[in-house]
Parts: C-alpha cells; structure tokens; sequence
C-alpha cells in the first residue's frame, strides 16, 4: 500500500485540493480566452486521462490483496493488465515496476 501511496497521492492530492500542479490540471479548461473546441478537447483529454488512473488505480488494489491474500486471481488479474498496458500509460508503468514481478504465476 506504501507503494500506491507514495505513486497516487501526491498528485491526486494536489488535485483534490486545488494546489500547486493540480489546480493547473484541473483548470486548465476553464481558461477564459479558450475558445469551446480548445476546450471540449482539453475536457475529453483529462476525463480520460481521470478513467484511466482511476482503472490503473482499482488494477494496482486489486494485485496488491491478490499478493497478500492469495486469492487464486492472479490469472484473471494479469491478463487485465494485459488489457490495459497497451491503452493506459500509467498503467503500464505501474505494471512494469510492481505488479509483473509481483504476480507472476508460477508453473
């Protein structure tokens, strides 16, 4: 849990309460002098960029009670990480450095 604590909530922090980087990730389309399609852009590009972080996020929970808990997942877990490391960026990342090594299955 340190782990996601330490990769999630500086910047979810930041977001959340509208301070340093994070008011500029959340207002960034709420500039005045941006026209609607400027602004529909910038609004699509963070609501994904939220959904994908939120997903690498509950993946990222969802592998570390695997790893403690045993659950017999690691199958289905790993091959949803499969799903989303070509699609999400964070999540690749967070795949690569913790969770590959983590649960991989052994033979």
């Amino acid at each position: 849990m340190r782990y996601l604590n330490d990769w999630f909530y500086a910047d979810l922090s930041q977001q959340a309460h509208v301070g340093g980087t994070g008011l500029m990730k959340r207002a960034s389309a709420l500039i005045l002098d941006r026209n609607d399609i400027e602004r529909g852009k910038t609004l699509t590009k963070n609501k994904y960029s939220w959904l994908g972080q939120s997903f690498a996020l509950m993946l990222a929970l969802a592998s570390e009670m695997e790893a403690n808990f045993h659950f017999g997942l690691k199958e289905r877990i790993n091959y949803l990480w499969g799903l989303v490391d070509s699609a999400i960026v964070v999540a690749k990342e967070m795949h690569d450095k913790r969770y590959r090594e983590l649960l991989r299955v052994s033979e």
